[in-house]
């Protein structure tokens, strides 16, 4: 395997001790909306249900290309063109979700050695891609104010 590959796993390996499984300390309160895992924990509305089974009747299920469904990427293309810009559809990637689509961004903007500056409370797996990928300085805390 690449060096580079397996530095990277090895410094996600050396890393996950530290990282937290749970934040939650008082369960009981019924207010509090987890949004850790992604888990819808809300009532949809009926209108929503009916439009998601009916793609799942109407669309093919299956995987699609690795960029994205040629469609999307084109409507966005001509969402980009009325805004101003002039990005041709092969150069749009849609990932599946953000945590997907911020690991490709530090994939393709950090080099190892590079120095990237983290909000501290953050959420967590930017430190551990950070440190994975690069060199993590952590910003001083100034109470909001630059």
């Amino acid at each position: 395997m690449n060096q580079y590959i397996d530095s990277i796993l090895n410094s996600f390996q050396t890393n996950l001790n530290g990282y937290p499984t749970s934040v939650a300390t008082d369960t009981s309160r019924t207010e509090v909306v987890d949004l850790s895992i992604g888990e819808i924990q809300l009532e949809q509305p009926d209108w929503l249900k009916e439009l998601i089974l009916a793609s799942v009747k109407e669309a093919p299920l299956g995987y699609v290309d690795s960029l994205g469904l040629k469609s999307l990427r084109s409507a966005y293309a001509s969402y980009l063109f009325k805004q101003g810009y002039s990005i041709d559809e092969e150069q749009i990637l849609i990932a599946s979700g953000a945590k997907e689509a911020l690991w490709m961004a530090f994939l393709a903007s950090l080099d190892r050695g590079d120095t990237i500056v983290l909000p501290k409370p953050g959420w967590t797996p930017y430190y551990m891609w950070a440190q994975a990928l690069a060199r993590a300085e952590e910003a001083p805390h100034c109470n909001g104010t630059p």
